[in-house]
């Protein structure tokens, strides 16, 4: 369901303020996150920001998976993010209001980083859904709320809303009761590779007569990576959806 956020942000915090400290932000210099610039630059920044209960600045929400700690943040910026925004922009009018999916969203680091990205850029983000197991229905947890405050300041008219899996929100897109995605993320869900071509199958399906843009970066426990950036078109089984 869509959240209504109501948590204060400091003043100094505002859309340009995200779009030009996002490079800082996302630690373009590789190492752990809390290595990175993320940490040493802007999240101190949000020292006197009270969200709730921080009780140190490593609890603050907005964080990446552990996964990636083994996945070079700066090599997924230019085998992810950069090949995304390549294909967004060759496939979306930048007058086209977007929706994003993304599977697995977990501390909405990456979607964050998307997110800046494409405002950057200059498009207009209507919807992002974001499917975790780590989130109840009913009650979005701290990092929903504050990554929904980020959005908000991004894509003012945004909505932000949460499934805790994946059959769950297909299942109401199948049902006419969202709108289908221009844009999925798959990344760091720690799967293997194989997966790869029974999502692209399944997300065919579900787009029916239309396309969007797929990003999968994952890890496996085998220590191999995979990576898919690219358009995929909907099928002709489930273009009656």
């Amino acid at each position: 369901m869509a959240q209504q956020v109501s948590l204060g942000i400091p003043e100094f915090i505002t859309k340009d303020y995200l779009i030009k400290n996002f490079d800082r932000m996302n630690g373009r210099s590789g190492g752990t996150l809390s290595e990175s610039s993320y940490y040493t630059h802007f999240v101190p920044k949000l020292a006197s920001w009270k969200v709730d209960k921080i009780a140190s600045l490593d609890q603050f929400p907005i964080y990446e998976c552990n996964c990636g700690l083994v996945m070079e943040r700066f090599a997924r910026e230019a085998c992810v993010e950069d090949p995304l925004m390549e294909k967004v922009n060759q496939i979306f009018d930048k007058k086209k209001p977007l929706v994003i999916y993304s599977l697995g969203s977990g501390g909405c680091y990456q979607e964050l980083s998307t997110c800046v990205k494409l405002a950057k850029q200059g498009y207009t983000v209507k919807q992002i859904v974001l499917a975790d197991t780590k989130y109840t229905t009913n009650q979005p947890d701290l990092t929903v709320k504050t990554f929904s405050v980020f959005v908000k300041l991004l894509f003012p008219d945004s909505q932000v809303q949460i499934y805790q899996n994946e059959a769950e929100y297909l299942e109401s897109i199948k049902n006419l009761e969202q709108p289908k995605p221009d844009i999925i993320l798959c990344i760091d869900v720690e799967e293997g590779g194989e997966c790869l071509i029974s999502r692209k199958k399944e997300y065919s399906k579900m787009l029916g007569s239309d396309e969007c843009v797929f990003a999968y970066h994952n890890h496996s426990s085998s220590g191999i990576t995979t990576t898919f950036i690219d358009k995929i078109q909907g099928s002709s089984e489930g273009s009656n959806t």
